[in-house]
């Protein structure tokens, strides 16, 4: 089983990072100094957040336009992250 949920890469101007959170689960925040870095930490913090559910939420639609506070920064956008079950369970026994 494949779970496919979008997240929302944004670069903070103020720290220097790309920040990752997912609409369909607002305790999964993270951050890498590069886009590729946020990516794996944002599939990371997925798995987390799905572990030991037994409701997975339907994933969110793709947004077009992802609006951010510009005062802060300066690009965002979205990308699909696909995790399955067996990821979930091997990164969590670790």
């Amino acid at each position: 089983m494949v779970y496919k949920y979008y997240g929302t890469l944004a670069h903070n101007t103020e720290d220097n990072v790309w920040e990752v959170s997912f609409e369909n689960f607002p305790e999964a925040v993270t951050f890498g100094e590069t886009p590729a870095d946020a990516y794996e930490q944002g599939k990371d913090v997925l798995m987390l957040a799905l572990d030991g559910r037994t409701d997975f939420p339907e994933p969110a639609t793709l947004k077009e336009h992802i609006k951010v506070d510009s005062r802060h920064y300066d690009q965002a956008f979205q990308l699909p992250f696909e995790v399955s079950k067996s990821e979930i369970i091997s990164s969590v026994r670790h």
